[in-house]
């Protein structure tokens, strides 16, 4: 290792530092790199010196590992050596979006009397750009189709369904549904008689069927799984709530909320538009809590990385509370078993 070298995190390795150690989110390729906590300090505090003043600044005696270190990261393509460190930009942590809402989730059971056709038109209005439709008694391929046609001229790019099990939903059914509404990215076939993934790594959706039931209270999973290591997810958790943020739901009921597990509605959607509800002040508040403000997570080095949960808390009524269903704990650096429901 060449004492006058300074080493260098490519722009798009973050490192983020937890209680007992650090990672480095690269969120151009999506992996993540667990690194000591000494290792996060030295490329965070010591970021433009060179090698030598390192390893001059602990008086020579941790010179091995310090190479260790940094041929770690060369050799995983984390960074590079240089002789001028300045001539390289940091990438820009900002997040800006111009669209009210980005993201909506609608459920629908047998008592549901949602009009499809306008509150696609006015998510639409908003620039939502991702639907997720949960179902969660049984709806017939006319029913689901009738639902997909309503998506027609919208600027939808996503469309998740999530329905119940019944015999005519069968793989190849749910291929032609999909092909002809191609805004379908991924249908999702809960309480089925058993699991399995349709062969569509050609085509531009996912199905799947499995075997447990989905209800209200089934999201807020916390797990390796379920990270985002890329720039949009990172930066967006960086400054905003990255569940709630940009988000409406309206429940089976009608009612819009933040998420259709939370307690709060901002009105019924036969009464109040979806634009007067993103501006509802709870759900303003909810869209600006950030991992920096939430007990635990805080700590931990994940948290710009992964899915939280605001309805499901390990305090209830505690909003800065630890999510319920992580069972991380990064002052061991250890996953235990979740204590939520699911």
């Amino acid at each position: 290792m060449i004492a006058s070298s300074v080493f260098k995190l490519y722009a798009n390795c973050i490192p983020v530092k937890g209680a007992r150690r650090s990672v480095i989110c690269d969120l151009q390729t999506g992996r993540a790199q667990l690194v000591p906590n000494d290792c996060f300090m030295i490329l965070t505090e010591f970021a433009g010196r060179t090698i030598g003043e390192i390893k001059a600044y602990y008086d020579n005696e941790q010179d091995q590992t310090i190479d260790e270190y940094f041929d770690l990261l060369v050799k995983e393509d984390y960074g590079f050596l240089c002789d001028e460190a300045d001539r390289f930009p940091a990438l820009s942590l900002d997040w800006e979006r111009p669209e009210p809402i980005t993201n909506a989730i609608v459920d629908i059971d047998r008592t549901s009397k949602h009009d499809f056709g306008a509150i696609f038109s006015e998510l639409s209005e908003l620039g939502c750009q991702a639907v997720q439709i949960r179902a969660y008694d049984d709806l017939s391929l006319a029913e689901l189709k009738r639902i997909l046609e309503a998506t027609n001229h919208l600027c939808f790019r996503h469309l998740d369904l999530i329905v119940k099990y019944q015999p005519e939903l069968t793989e190849a059914a749910l291929t032609e549904l999909c092909l002809g509404h191609q805004v379908t990215s991924r249908v999702l076939v809960h309480s089925s008689p058993s699991q399995s993934k349709a062969d569509t790594d050609k085509l531009s959706f996912a199905i799947r069927f499995f075997e447990e039931p989905v209800t209200p209270l089934s999201c807020g999973e916390v797990a390796p799984g379920y990270f985002s290591v890329n720039v949009e997810h990172f930066t967006e958790a960086l400054h905003f709530n990255s569940c709630l943020n940009r988000k409406i739901s309206i429940s089976v009921d009608g009612q819009i909320k933040a998420c259709p597990a939370m307690s709060h509605s901002c009105g019924d959607i036969g009464e109040v538009s979806l634009r007067a509800a993103a501006r509802d002040p709870v759900l303003v508040q909810l869209n600006r809590i950030t991992k920096d403000q939430i007990d635990v997570c805080r700590d931990c080095e994940f948290r710009y990385i992964c899915t939280d949960c605001r309805a499901f808390v390990s305090e209830p009524g505690n909003l800065y509370s630890k999510p319920a269903k992580c069972s991380y704990d990064p002052y061991t650096a250890t996953w235990g078993s979740s204590n939520g429901s699911h």
